[in-house]
C-alpha cells in the first residue's frame, strides 16, 4: 500500500500517538491551515489499523457530509446537522456508522447528486472546511459531543418548496440558521 492513501498500513510500530499525529498531519496539509497540536500519550488509545482504517472512512463520510449540508451555516448550524448525523448512528432503526448513516438512499439531498468540485476555494471557504474537518474527526474518533437532544433524527433546509412529508408527522424542535429539526 501507498502510504499516502493508507498511511496507518505501513507496519505495526506506528500504532501509537504518531498515527494519530500523521492523520492529522494529513489533514492539515490538506486543509493549507496550520494547526498546533497538544496531544499527550493518554490522549491516544492504540486502535488496530482495521479501527484505523474505520475512523478514516467515517472521517471522509462525515466531513463530505458536513460540508455539502452545512458549509453554509455558523459553528453552531454545522453541528446540529453533525448531532443529527450522530443521533442517526446511536438509534435503533439507523445504520450503526456514520457511513451507513450518511449513505442510506435520500437521506441527504447532497448524497445522491453530489459532484465533485475542484475548483479552488477563498481562505473563508478555507476556514469552514477546516472547521468541519476538525468537527468530523472529533466525531469519527467518538468525542464529539451532540449539541441537540438524541430523539432528534430529522431535519431540513428551512427553505424548500415541498416539505418532507415525515414533517406532518414529527415534531418540530428548533430552526437554527437555515434548517428545521424535528424528533420523530
Amino acid at each position: 500500500n501507498n502510504f499516502m492513501t493508507n498511511p496507518f498500513q505501513r507496519s505495526r510500530s506506528y500504532r501509537t500517538v504518531t498515527q494519530s499525529l500523521i492523520l492529522c498531519a494529513v489533514m492539515c496539509l490538506t486543509l493549507a491551515t496550520p494547526v498546533t497540536l497538544h496531544v499527550s500519550q493518554q490522549d491516544v488509545p492504540e486502535v488496530s489499523p482495521q479501527e484505523q482504517q474505520k475512523i478514516v472512512q467515517e472521517y471522509i463520510c462525515l466531513k463530505t457530509a458536513l460540508y455539502h449540508e452545512a458549509r453554509g451555516e455558523p459553528i453552531e448550524g454545522i453541528k446540529a446537522v453533525l448531532s443529527i448525523i450522530q443521533n442517526r448512528k446511536n438509534h435503533k432503526d439507523y445504520p450503526s456508522t456514520y457511513c451507513g448513516v450518511i449513505k442510506q438512499p435520500y437521506q441527504f439531498s447532497f448524497y445522491n447528486t453530489i459532484k465533485h468540485d475542484r475548483t479552488a476555494y477563498s481562505a473563508s471557504e478555507a476556514k469552514v472546511r477546516a472547521t468541519i474537518a476538525s468537527l468530523a474527526f472529533e466525531a469519527a474518533v467518538g468525542r464529539f459531543k451532540g449539541t441537540l437532544d438524541p430523539s432528534v433524527v430529522m431535519y431540513h433546509a428551512k427553505n424548500i418548496k415541498n416539505l418532507p412529508a415525515w414533517s406532518t408527522r414529527a415534531k418540530f424542535v428548533v430552526t437554527i440558521q437555515n434548517h428545521q429539526f424535528y424528533r420523530s
